[in-house]
């Protein structure tokens, strides 16, 4: 099954752990819990896993379309996210900050 037209663009190919695990700024993922596309609590283990002080979550309730779907759940953690970005320390690997 196709998730394109054909003449349109491929779809995204997916983030690979080495371009996950260089990521160095405050990070928020957010996966829809009924996403047909993605796996969303393996989506969270290996994020989880490699984008050092990540915050993921699961919203429940929501496809792969979730700011469209929980506009209320999303905006709420952006509105978190952004409010407590510069606030805690991050840990990096390899003694960075």
């Amino acid at each position: 099954m196709r998730s394109y037209k054909p003449g349109s663009r491929p779809p995204a190919r997916p983030f690979t752990d080495e371009e996950l695990a260089s990521v160095r700024l405050p990070a928020l993922v957010l996966v829809g819990g009924r996403s047909a596309l993605l796996r969303p609590r393996q989506v969270v283990e290996r994020v989880t896993s490699l984008i050092p002080g990540v915050r993921a979550e699961i919203v429940e309730r929501a496809g792969h379309g979730l700011n469209l779907e929980r506009p209320e759940v999303v905006n709420a953690r952006l509105l978190e996210f952004i409010g407590g970005v510069g606030q805690e320390p991050r840990e990096l690997p390899h003694g960075g900050r």
